[in-house]
């Protein structure tokens, strides 16, 4: 069986989690304590079942949201996250103008045109490292996806080729953007991140509950409206230089995801806090070298 079918599927809320299947494969289940849980552990289902690891779920009734987050999501755009991934040799830091940051390993300056080297076939189209650790977290395409974009959302980055893993005809471009849409931590939210005061790079991420837990929090990135065009360009980079992802208008990122030719993508809301609710004076903690 090919792999990246979709599968159209429905939820129940428990009272312990959740609860989701495939609407004509009722056998096929998932269950969990948070939203995320349900995914991973339906799509385990889906795999071990089927065949299809790659498979994309679609949900009738939507997928469930917290409403203290989606109050705030942008009503035009939404964010393309990558859900593949390509496994890279370590980061070489002629890769970057000012090498990598003695303070925390992340890049330094604007990026070169040294090119990313892939040790292993790449999965899906749109992609990420594989190692969660990684310093740098490039956006990646393939070639099927790169055909697809438009002259305007490629116009929006620049274009390095990712040298291929041995014995592979895929291949794989990363994204360079020419501006990024940063990460803001929200007033009276709960906040995670690190600040390197030896570059300045910071990383926040936020959610609306008293105290962070892994296990049932929503974390997001959040964006201040203040820094988002009122005329955006076809393409919108949300994050730094070290670890970002693309944000679409909603219909275009419709239109890519549901594409049969395309796998590895997934669309999530695009959230934006008016300038008055952005806590400019946040404690973050120290960052530190990568493991």
């Amino acid at each position: 069986m090919s792999e990246g079918r979709f599968w159209l599927c429905t939820w129940v809320k428990t009272t312990d989690g959740y609860k989701a299947w495939v609407i004509n494969r009722p056998k096929i289940v998932g269950n969990g304590a948070t939203w995320q849980d349900t995914l991973d552990d339906l799509g385990g289902a889906i795999c071990l079942a089927t065949g299809d690891g790659e498979g994309r779920m679609r949900f009738d009734p939507p997928e469930p949201t917290d409403a203290r987050i989606s109050q705030w999501a942008h009503p035009k755009l939404c964010r393309l996250d990558p859900e593949g991934d390509v496994r890279l040799t370590e980061l070489d830091p002629r890769c970057f103008t000012g090498g990598l940051c003695k303070g925390c390993d992340r890049p330094v300056g604007s990026r070169t045109n040294v090119p990313l080297v892939a040790i292993w076939p790449g999965e899906g189209d749109l992609c990420y490292p594989n190692y969660i650790a990684y310093p740098y977290r490039p956006v990646m395409i393939s070639e099927r996806l790169f055909a697809l974009l438009t002259r305007a959302e490629l116009a929006t980055c620049r274009m390095i080729p990712v040298q291929p893993a041995p014995r592979t005809r895929k291949r794989y471009i990363e994204l360079v953007p020419k501006r990024f849409i940063p990460r803001v931590a929200v007033r009276g939210w709960t906040c995670w991140g690190t600040h390197c005061k030896a570059c300045g790079d910071t990383d926040v991420s936020c959610t609306p509950d008293a105290e962070l837990n892994w296990a049932t929090s929503t974390v997001t990135g959040v964006a201040s409206s203040a820094d988002v065009p009122k005329r955006p360009p076809a393409m919108l980079a949300f994050g730094s230089v070290h670890d970002w992802g693309p944000v679409l208008p909603i219909d275009r990122a419709c239109d890519l995801v549901c594409n049969p030719n395309v796998a590895g993508t997934r669309i999530s809301e695009f959230v934006t806090v008016p300038p008055e609710l952005v806590d400019k004076n946040v404690k973050l903690a120290k960052a530190r070298k990568l493991p």
